[in-house]
């Protein structure tokens, strides 16, 4: 059995952005919108736009 989930719209990696933003510390003009707009995610799936958001928050926080 296989199962297609097909990568998420424009308007939904904004929301998968949105939600995973909300637990990290990120400067408040920084927004999904912002962020969805300076880097080409057409092809993320939502696991991928987490590890985005989880290795830009730490490379910013530990100036790699």
């Amino acid at each position: 059995l296989h199962l297609y989930v097909p990568l998420p719209s424009e308007q939904d990696r904004i929301d998968v952005i949105r939600t995973i933003i909300r637990k990290w510390p990120i400067d408040k003009s920084l927004t999904a919108e912002v962020l969805c707009s300076k880097f080409d995610l057409r092809n993320y799936s939502g696991a991928d736009l987490n590890s985005f958001v989880e290795n830009a928050s730490k490379e910013a926080a530990w100036g790699e």
